[in-house]
């Protein structure tokens, strides 16, 4: 059975003109990496770059030496003193289910992929009943770290960037392609008016005398198509903790329209942080500009005596 779009990952990989789900991930993953305050190696800095993209773009991560696991972590729980991760991975076509313990020791044992992904239920009854593909993987002896964060920041947007999605396809097909470029509108030209703009490819059937043709990004469909972009966009970037720059705001207009992001850029940040932390690695984050507001609120809200 075909998965339906459930990951993070689907999602940013999707092709949308104008890019809008990369440039959503984007405009956080600059604002996390903006912050950072400590001078670190190269090498550690493309590890904060990776850490970073991979919690907005999967959400849940699971780590192993230094390394993201390559495929989408669904659910992870807490069973007594063991924890478990229940892990997609999709390969050229074909795909299946990994399930990593980690107590004592870590083991990772792979399933066939579930037919469905709706919920933790559905995947652990999955589990139960199928058969193991392979013998139960140790990895005692490398450093394996869960982070749960959810499946992505996309995932809340997944109907509206779809819908997005269908709209700029629309968009694009309807300028690019000439043969929908054209249609009738009025009556103030004839077959022979069409042919000469059509380059006489024809054959064309009998229209009325006098009709007239109009570009397709020039009419009242295309219009409709772009207010619909134009009301589902702001929601998107809602859904996204994305934000808009309007001019002539209050800074405490502009702090509270900033907030959802702020948080998401905060709350990436730490878990970087910990992360690294466990792998022996120490950073701090300066975020200049969201400090900056902070005082510029402050001093506007100031009664003269």
């Amino acid at each position: 059975m075909k998965q339906t779009i459930t990951t993070g990952r689907e999602l940013y990989n999707l092709q949308i003109a104008g890019d809008i789900n990369k440039g959503a991930i984007k405009q956080i993953e600059d604002g996390v990496l903006a912050g950072l305050a400590t001078d670190v190696t190269l090498d550690d800095y493309n590890w904060v770059n990776r850490l970073t993209k991979g919690l907005l773009i999967n959400g849940s991560l699971i780590i192993v030496d230094r390394t993201i696991a390559e495929g989408d972590v669904l659910f992870i729980e807490e069973v007594d003193e063991t924890i478990i991760a229940y892990q997609l991975i999709s390969d050229e076509g074909a795909s299946f289910l990994k399930v990593w313990e980690r107590g004592e020791r870590t083991f990772v044992t792979s399933y066939p992929a579930p037919p469905s992904c709706g919920s933790l239920k559905l995947v652990k009854d999955h589990v139960e009943k199928s058969t193991e593909l392979a013998k139960p993987i140790d990895l005692e002896s490398q450093d394996v770290i869960f982070i749960e964060n959810g499946r992505g920041i996309l995932v809340g947007a997944e109907a509206t960037l779809l819908r997005l999605s269908e709209l700029m396809g629309l968009l694009s097909s309807s300028i690019s392609q000439k043969a929908l470029r054209w249609f009738v509108t009025s009556y103030t030209a004839d077959i022979h008016q069409l042919n000469t703009v059509q380059g006489s490819v024809g054959p064309y059937g009998t229209i009325p005398d006098g009709a007239s043709f109009q570009h397709m990004y020039d009419s009242a469909y295309t219009n409709d198509v772009f207010t619909e972009v134009n009301s589902l966009m702001p929601a998107f970037k809602d859904a996204v903790s994305n934000f808009v720059i309007t001019p002539g705001e209050s800074g405490i207009s502009r702090f509270v329209g900033l907030q959802p992001y702020i948080n998401l850029v905060t709350h990436t940040q730490r878990i970087v942080k910990n992360v690294l932390e466990q792998q022996g690695i120490t950073i701090e984050w300066r975020n200049v500009v969201f400090e900056a507001l902070r005082l510029e609120i402050a001093s506007s809200s100031e009664t003269p005596i």
